[in-house]
């Protein structure tokens, strides 16, 4: 699908998109495993009518574009009044894994504590669920925090003013970056920079990982491995949660070989005795499943396991 048609298809759907999800976007911190996201979704928990008015704001948002030319994405271009840039999501890492995340059932609530407002760098509402949604994002900035040391904000109820007692938010909800299908669709080609700004960190960030294993773990192809991390970002950080772990500094060859053999997983060595990563869909996980230490026997029965989370004791 082109990024014209799903604009159209987008147009032609939201209105039906009952469900509602507002959330806010905290910078990951780079020293852990949330190094390799955009950054880290938190429910924004609000009042129904509160709700409402997100979802209400973002359909008259995206009305209010209804006869815009779509144009591709263009660094040295500026959309001009009726225009929309659209940049593909696979040219946006981290994209796609933010707004499956913003929209998932059991996303841990915003505290709103003063640590992690300083966090916040991006805020939107999605609206739909699964394969039928729309995410609609704002950039975040200092000046939408309602800090009542450093100003008086009065709130006006049955005719007297009282106080603001407590810091709060003002959000603009004129969203001004949709994600839709396979796309990303920005009215102010700033957010979009500014997203992309944050995926190229990751990028970078997850070349870093990659070659912290390829380092300790000699590979005879070792750039391929170094670029499937780059390029998916479940791989990158499936690679982080290893390198984070304590257990790595005792890493080797010989540990990862023996462990290969013992749980009959295929493992590669050229006549170096380099690793020989496989990049197959069929094969391609199957080096970081031994890292992660996924592969397990039970001191019950001697069982053997491949297990897909775990918690140390």
């Amino acid at each position: 699908m082109t990024a014209s048609s799903e604009w159209s298809s987008l147009l032609g759907r939201y209105r039906r998109l009952r469900h509602v999800a507002p959330f806010v976007v905290q910078r990951p911190d780079r020293r852990r495993s949330d190094a390799v996201l955009i950054g880290v979704p938190q429910r924004l928990g609000v009042t129904e009518s509160l709700s409402g008015e997100f979802r209400r704001r973002a359909i008259a948002r995206i009305e209010g574009e209804a006869s815009t030319r779509v144009v591709d994405y263009d660094p040295g271009h500026r959309p001009e009044l009726g225009e929309i840039a659209a940049v593909a999501l696979d040219d946006v890492p981290g994209l796609a894994v933010l707004c499956a995340e913003a929209n998932a059932d059991g996303l841990a609530s915003f505290s709103g504590r003063e640590e992690d407002r300083r966090r916040l760098i991006l805020y939107g509402v999605a609206l739909g669920r699964g394969d039928d949604t729309i995410v609609c994002f704002q950039q975040f900035t200092p000046r939408f925090t309602l800090k009542t040391d450093k100003l008086l904000y009065l709130i006006h109820r049955d005719g007297i003013y009282g106080e603001l007692e407590e810091d709060g938010f003002a959000f603009d909800l004129d969203f001004d970056l949709f994600v839709s299908g396979g796309f990303a669709f920005a009215i102010k080609k700033d957010i979009l920079e500014r997203v992309l700004g944050y995926a190229e960190e990751v990028r970078a960030e997850a070349r870093k990982i990659a070659q912290a294993i390829v380092t300790k773990l000699p590979m005879a192809n070792s750039d391929d491995f170094v670029n499937a991390c780059a390029k998916d970002l479940r791989f990158a950080r499936k690679a982080a949660a290893i390198v984070g772990r304590s257990t790595f500094d005792i890493l080797n060859l010989e540990r990862v070989r023996d462990h290969a053999t013992k749980h009959d997983v295929a493992f590669s060595l050229d006549d170096q005795s380099r690793i020989v990563f496989s990049n197959l869909p069929a094969e391609r996980w199957l080096l970081l499943k031994l890292l992660d230490d996924d592969y397990l026997e039970s001191s019950m029965t001697d069982s053997l396991y491949e297990v897909n989370s775990k918690l140390a004791r």
